[in-house]
């Protein structure tokens, strides 16, 4: 039963970048395939046969009339490899549900491996390979399949040996600070007793191509320690570019405060980069320095080490023939490391860590002569760790498609105010808060400043699926930490509203005398927290018998009816949620106008950065944005362009 509502909780949500409906009314839609291949070439996905969704966004759920036959025909098509390949599904794949006498086959499409895609239809897969971006699927262009390809071998492809390129094309000014450093790290390797060639041998700067049996330097080897002119030959590596900007000033009009870049005034290899940026990343943190278990300060704290990780990570695993190169941008309140190609393993393996799998080996055991870029997978438990200790929001990391990059934003926002946290223990009391989970209280706090949330908002801020957020929901409503207010796809929760019942105290005795008058009396401030329901209150107009709520024709007395806006509260203006949601609105547009100051956002990053739906935030948020000219439009020309961005105005 439990599976059974968790699946009816996913089909109630809307289409997104990791669900489709299909009708499935007159056999297989020739769509299905399409969105097969989508969601494997991305981050796999739920396709639901038998339920519709209408224009408006309702869904007509008319069901199948033999799901089983509808299964089975799924299974014959695409063992025989004659309509899509390969095959990722299975029994377990399948899924058949019941809801209000309509059955429905609910089909998950895992994301495939690296070594699986492209995931393709047809026999030609530079024109049958598609991907998901947002709601709908697009086909690949051969470019894109090309990467996939080049992404399937597990011999490091930065170890191949460049033609033409010899040891003079490498700085010995970055060869010699490098090996310095690496004695520093580990001053008993036996490596530093080696001559600058056999040296750059052992570590991969140096190679032989096997066809020819001629030694040159590797395109590791150029990456990491090339000079300005090789970096800059067109023979080497196409699309190379390293670029960090510090936006730290209040003066708008100012583009960057600080720039490292290849300018031409240095050699702008990764060593280079690696060195000159990292010291410039820890400037301005509250957190100079920390003390280690023995009382004595140490000039890195777990927050240096995670942004040394960030910074590596985006250097190893970037795919420097790409497209837009490694940019990192340092705000006051974030970090975003932003390089070229597409994540190598699922979201839930790179968020979990314990997975290594990097696109540039070479480069990775380079780095870990430094002491960075740990093969064991654990540079981004580390990061999340060290944000989780900080008590900053948590770090996001996204791709974005055509071309692929991928995104890692390490907010530097406080996730437990201390006034949020105060508030909750003067509601449910130090203890209860004390106990609860990272997750929970989490939960607790973005419902606290925001007035209500709903699953979505969550989905991107804690590393679990949706159906665990609900799960995680449903238990703190039965632990009477939080209130719900409406149903499935338009449920919304705020934070309950008195503490929770003591299972194990005894009942109240009616006869019990009043509380003392000379108790100190509530704070006549208005907390930051969301009211009461109004349903609570005994002299709410909801128990007026002429309430309009007892209209027949009224939403509340359907059974069946849905919020029109699952993000609306109450309609009516005087009400206290509908002044929280004008607080949370207009707290909202003011993030997405600081968030775009400096640089177009596509509307995928602003639903990211407000942990809202894509709806939501294009319809409430940007259109009345945009209306008061405190945004521009990238493509002003064509609204519907899919490569849309916004960037405040310089009016604002």
């Amino acid at each position: 039963m439990s599976k059974q509502l968790a699946l009816f909780d996913r089909l109630l949500l809307r289409e997104d970048s990791k669900l489709e409906f299909k009708s499935g009314r007159g056999g297989l839609p020739s769509t299905l395939w399409e969105s097969y291949s989508a969601f494997a070439n991305t981050d796999g996905g739920t396709i639901a046969l038998g339920v519709a969704q209408k224009s408006d966004g309702t869904l007509e759920i008319h069901g199948l009339d033999d799901p089983e036959k509808t299964r089975q025909d799924i299974f014959n098509a695409i063992h025989g490899g004659l309509v899509a390949r390969p095959n990722l599904l299975s029994n377990s794949s399948f899924e058949v549900l019941e809801l209000n006498g309509k059955r429905i086959l609910v089909v998950d499409v895992p994301r495939a491996t690296r070594d699986q895609r492209p995931v393709y239809l047809g026999s030609d897969p530079f024109v049958g390979t598609f991907r998901r971006q947002g709601e709908g699927d697009y086909r690949c262009d051969p470019d894109e399949v090309r990467r996939m390809f080049a992404d399937h071998s597990d011999a490091p492809g930065d170890g191949q040996v460049l033609e033409k390129f010899t040891l003079s094309d490498l700085s010995p000014e970055s060869i010699r600070q490098y090996r310095q450093i690496f004695q520093n790290s580990q001053p008993s390797h036996q490596y530093h007793s080696l001559g600058n060639e056999e040296f750059l041998r052992r570590i991969g700067a140096v190679g032989v191509d096997r066809t020819s049996n001629k030694s040159g330097v590797t395109i590791a080897g150029l990456l990491m320690f090339g000079s300005e002119m090789a970096l800059y030959d067109p023979r080497a590596i196409s699309g190379y570019h390293v670029d960090y900007q510090e936006h730290l000033s209040n003066d708008q009009t100012e583009r960057w405060t600080h720039r490292v870049t290849d300018d031409g005034n240095w050699d702008h290899n990764l060593f280079n980069f690696f060195t000159r940026v990292r010291d410039r990343l820890y400037g301005h943190l509250e957190q100079p320095y920390q003390i280690d278990e023995y009382g004595v300060r140490t000039q890195e704290t777990d927050v240096h080490l995670a942004l040394k990780e960030a910074l590596v990570n985006s250097l190893i695993h970037a795919d420097h023939f790409g497209k837009g190169g490694v940019v990192i941008h340092k705000h006051r309140d974030r970090y975003v490391f932003s390089n070229p190609g597409s994540l190598l393993v699922s979201f839930e393996q790179f968020r979990s860590g314990g997975v290594s799998e990097c696109r540039n080996k070479t480069l990775q055991r380079m780095f870990a002569f430094l002491g960075v870029g740990d093969k064991a997978g654990s540079g981004v438990e580390r990061i999340r760790l060290s944000w989780h200790n900080a008590r900053w929001a948590s770090p996001v990391v996204r791709e974005q498609l055509n071309p692929d990059r991928v995104v890692l934003e390490l907010p530097t926002v406080s996730t437990f105010p201390d006034q949020v946290v105060k508030r909750l223990e003067e509601v449910f009391g130090t203890e209860v808060v004390k106990n609860l989970s990272g997750d929970e209280m989490a939960t607790l706090v973005a419902s606290e400043q925001k007035g209500r949330i709903r699953n979505g908002d969550l989905q991107g801020m804690l590393t679990l699926h949706r159906t665990d957020i609900t799960a995680l929901l449903n238990g703190m409503i039965e632990k009477g930490l939080l209130e719900r207010q409406g149903e499935r796809r338009g449920a919304t929760y705020a934070v309950a509203s008195s503490p929770p019942k003591d299972p194990s105290s005894p009942p109240k005795d009616p006869s019990s005398p009043p509380k003392d008058p000379s108790s100190p009396p509530k704070d006549p401030s208005p907390p930051p927290m969301v009211p009461s329901s109004p349903h609570k209150d005994p002299n709410s107009p909801h128990k007026d018998p002429n309430s309009p709520h007892k209209d027949p024709n009224s939403p509340h007395e359907d059974p069946n009816s849905l919020h029109k806006d699952p993000n609306s509260l109450h309609k009516d203006p005087n009400s206290p949620q509908s002044d929280v949601a004008r607080r949370t609105k207009e707290v909202s547009k003011k993030m997405v106008v600081d968030f775009c100051t400096s640089d177009f956002r596509t509307l995928q990053e602003i639903a990211v950065h407000l942990s809202r739906e894509e709806k939501y935030v294009r319809d409430r948020i940007l259109r009345d944005l945009i209306n008061e000219g405190a945004l521009q439009l990238k493509f002003p020309n064509r609204p519907t362009d899919p490569r849309q961005a916004y960037r405040k105005t310089s009016e604002t």
